[in-house]
C-alpha cells in the first residue's frame, strides 16, 4: 500500500495518528483515484489521437501529397501510450480486487462476490492485452502513421 500523505506534515503527522483500518481504507482510496487518473489521462490521449487523425485525413483530402504528415505527433504512438496507461490501471484496481478478496477471505466471510469481482478483473485485464495486441498488429515495423482504413477500427478501442 502507498503511505498516506496530507498537503502537508501537520497533516500526515494527523493521518498517522488514526487506526490502521481507516488507514488502510485512506489508502485503498487514494490508490482507486491514482488509477481513475490514469484512465482519464488516457481518455484525453485518446480524444487527442482522434483530433490528430481527423487532421491528417482533411490534410491529405484538401491538399493530397503536399502535407507532411511527419509534422503531426504520431497517432500510433499516441494510442499505445493510451493503452499503456489504461492496462496499468487495469493492473491496480486488480490489486486491489485481490486485496479486498482476501481480506474477505481472511475474516472468515463469503468470498464469492470478491471472487467474481477478481475474476471479472482479470477477464478485462485478458481482453485489454488482446486488443493491445491487436493494436501492435496494425502497423507496419515502418510505418508510424495511422493509414486511413484502419482509422475506424481505432475508434472502436475506445
Amino acid at each position: 500500500m502507498n503511505s498516506i500523505k496530507g498537503k502537508n506534515r501537520r497533516d500526515s503527522y494527523f493521518l498517522d495518528q488514526l487506526p490502521a483500518e481507516v488507514r488502510s481504507q485512506l489508502s485503498l482510496l487514494d490508490d482507486a483515484q491514482l488509477n481513475l487518473l490514469f484512465i482519464l489521462v488516457s481518455i484525453v490521449l485518446r480524444i487527442q489521437t482522434l483530433q490528430v487523425q481527423r487532421g491528417l485525413l482533411l490534410a491529405e483530402a484538401f491538399s493530397p501529397g503536399e502535407f507532411d504528415a511527419s509534422a503531426c505527433p504520431d497517432p500510433f504512438v499516441m494510442q499505445v501510450v493510451a493503452s499503456v496507461l489504461t492496462f496499468y490501471a487495469l493492473i491496480g484496481f486488480q490489486k486491489q480486487s485481490q486485496g479486498i478478496a482476501a481480506q474477505t477471505a481472511a475474516a472468515g466471510q463469503d468470498t464469492s462476490a470478491a471472487d467474481t469481482e477478481s475474476l471479472l478483473g482479470m477477464i478485462v485485464i485478458l481482453v485489454s492485452l488482446v486488443r493491445f495486441g491487436l493494436l501492435l498488429g496494425t502497423t507496419d515495423a515502418g510505418q508510424g502513421q495511422t493509414a486511413l482504413p484502419e482509422l475506424e477500427a481505432d475508434t472502436e478501442d475506445i
